[in-house]
């Protein structure tokens, strides 16, 4: 039996990044729907494995209050897509503001190109389409951005560049 080692290699790269993006939802244990709609299916990794990853993950634990608040920033950086600078940069903005900071910290996460795209239906996931995004397959006012951050405002229109981009 004669096994092609490339192929093999490549696909334990695969199932190796597809495990890490998997471990944030089991180390938080709830479905951030990061791979899209694998999350929806039997094959998510928290419906198989419902404990933490690692080697203490069946173990009980017992969360600070800090902990907990620090889970929930980290949940929605990951949610997101949103590194450590540029969330900080989103709250200093929020705190800014006299009115609810929460509010506004989300409405700012929520009106992301990136994220509109996935709420639009044409990406199954965000990191898709960030890489839509990326590729330059969509215009905002008939003008074609590759910024992912793009903050959106109200009365934007956002259109496929061409239509071969249906909604999913």
């Amino acid at each position: 039996m004669v096994v092609d080692l490339k192929n093999y290699v490549e696909y334990k790269v695969f199932m190796a990044k597809m495990d890490n993006v998997c471990k944030i939802c089991r180390r938080y244990k709830t479905k951030l729907f990061l791979k899209g709609e694998r999350c929806d299916t039997p094959k998510c990794s928290l419906t198989k494995r419902t404990y933490r990853p690692g080697i203490h993950g069946q173990a009980k634990h017992r969360l600070t209050e800090y902990a907990i608040q620090l889970a929930e920033k980290q949940k929605a950086k990951a949610i997101y897509g949103v590194r450590e600078k540029q969330f900080k940069n989103y709250y200093l903005k929020a705190a800014k503001s006299r009115v609810n900071t929460e509010e506004i910290l989300i409405g700012q996460l929520e009106r992301r190109l990136d994220n509109v795209v996935y709420r639009l239906g044409f990406a199954s996931s965000r990191p898709q389409a960030r890489q839509m995004i990326l590729h330059r397959k969509f215009l905002v006012n008939d003008k074609s951005v590759n910024i992912p951050s793009y903050q959106i405002k109200a009365k934007d229109i956002i259109r496929p560049k061409n239509k071969k981009i249906h909604l999913q």
